[in-house]
């Protein structure tokens, strides 16, 4: 068994970034300042953070049957992240395209969702983890597995970048959720409104982040503000993601309270957002922060 272990459940993809100058119009033909090609995903960049923060931590996601399906395994392996595959692509590995305008940090996502999914049995032993962390993708491949996590008292994050359909009868088994501004359970409910459904579902703690703005936590019918600093922003793709790594880091491992886990994680997030790609700033944020604060 390995003490304080995490299993984050989800989608890895292969990322094609291109930096540009400014946001393509429509017909027209550009040149990127750079480009480059990495491993992505929700699951995978939380996963990524948490390991690199000195975490242990299993990905479990399709991994297709491709030639993708090596660099993935690999680089996970050489990160010393445990591996958990869970079904097959029928058509390859997710693949995504994301545009990233130089001076801004602005960015457009455009992502293969392959649809068909061919089911293994891969099973895991529970016992190992701490706590799960699920990134909102594949509800239907991962109901049960989820369910399973629940039975056997491990406490689940919900990362809800957006809204999904299937979600709602999942509520229940979360411990906590960490919502980005733009998930909408219903585009009639306000944010205190779908707060409070949210609760109703027994959910015990509630984050939503606001990009650039204040970070929401609700506990106990009362709300908390965390505000991040002000940095200047090179790239934001993915910062979510390490939050989200960075909080159940916090959380679970360092053993921090809710508030004190936001906390750190928003910094880390926050220092992300100098950097392209994630790997380098999560290590240079561990080597002048970390260390220092839990000496």
């Amino acid at each position: 068994m390995k003490e304080n272990k995490g299993l984050f459940l989800g989608k890895a993809t292969i990322d094609n970034v291109y930096l540009l100058k400014d946001m393509p119009k429509p017909n027209e033909k550009l040149r990127s300042i750079k480009s480059w090609t990495t491993i992505g995903g929700c699951a995978y960049n939380a996963c990524l953070t948490a390991r690199l923060l000195g975490g242990s931590v299993c990905l479990s996601t399709p991994f297709g049957d491709d030639i993708f399906r090596d660099l993935i395994c690999r680089t996970c392996v050489s990160d010393g992240v445990d591996i958990n595959d869970v079904a097959t692509y029928i058509y390859g590995t997710p693949i995504s395209s994301i545009l990233v305008v130089e001076k801004t940090g602005e960015r457009c996502v455009i992502n293969s969702q392959p649809e068909e999914l061919s089911e293994k049995s891969h099973e895991l032993n529970l016992k190992e983890y701490k706590y799960a962390l699920w990134d909102g993708q594949y509800p239907s491949l991962f109901k049960a597995k989820l369910k399973d996590i629940y039975s056997n008292n491990i406490p689940i994050i919900l990362d809800g970048g957006g809204w999904r359909c299937g979600i709602e009868e999942l509520f229940p088994f979360f411990y906590g959720v960490i919502l980005s501004k733009y998930f909408k359970w219903d585009d009639k409910l306000g944010t205190y409104e779908t707060v409070d459904k949210i609760f109703s579902k027994g959910v015990r703690h509630i984050v939503i982040t606001n990009e650039e703005g204040p970070v929401q936590y609700f506990v106990d019918g009362k709300e908390f503000f965390i505000n991040p600093p002000s940095v200047p922003v090179l790239n934001t793709l993915g910062a979510g993601d390490v939050f989200h790594g960075a909080f159940c880091f916090f959380h679970f491992v360092k053993r921090c309270d809710w508030f004190q886990a936001l906390e750190f994680s928003t910094s880390v997030a926050s220092f992300k957002v100098r950097f392209h790609g994630i790997r380098q700033p999560v290590l240079i944020w561990r080597k002048s922060y970390l260390e220092s604060s839990f000496d």
